[in-house]
C-alpha cells in the first residue's frame, strides 16, 4: 500500500478524555495498514459539545480554531459521524 495518501486523524475531546483507548486503535490500524498519518498535537474540542449546549459564541471560536488547526487537508478521519457532520457544516 506504498501509493496511501496522508491522512490526518481528529481525535475528539471526548475520546481524548473519556476514551483514550479508541484514539490509540485508530493509530494501530493505520500504521497496521501502512497508511501514513498525522494528528496535530494542538487539536482539541471542535466546538460541537459547546454549541450542543447554547454557548454558541464559545462554538464559533471552538471552530475556528479547529479549521486554523486542520487547514485544509485532503483526508480527515474522525470516529464519529456525528462529529464531522457537524465539521463539515461548519
Amino acid at each position: 500500500m506504498s501509493d496511501n495518501k496522508e491522512v490526518t486523524l481528529f481525535i475528539q475531546c471526548l475520546v481524548d478524555t473519556m476514551y483514550p483507548e479508541v484514539g490509540e486503535a485508530m493509530v494501530r490500524i493505520f500504521q497496521k495498514l501502512h497508511i501514513p498519518m498525522s494528528c496535530p498535537a494542538d487539536q482539541t474540542c471542535c466546538g460541537q459539545p459547546a454549541l450542543n449546549s447554547g454557548y454558541w459564541e464559545e462554538a464559533k471560536a471552538a471552530a475556528r480554531r479547529f479549521i486554523r488547526i486542520f487547514g485544509d487537508p485532503a483526508q480527515v478521519v474522525v470516529n464519529s459521524i456525528y462529529f464531522l457532520i457537524f465539521i463539515h457544516i461548519r
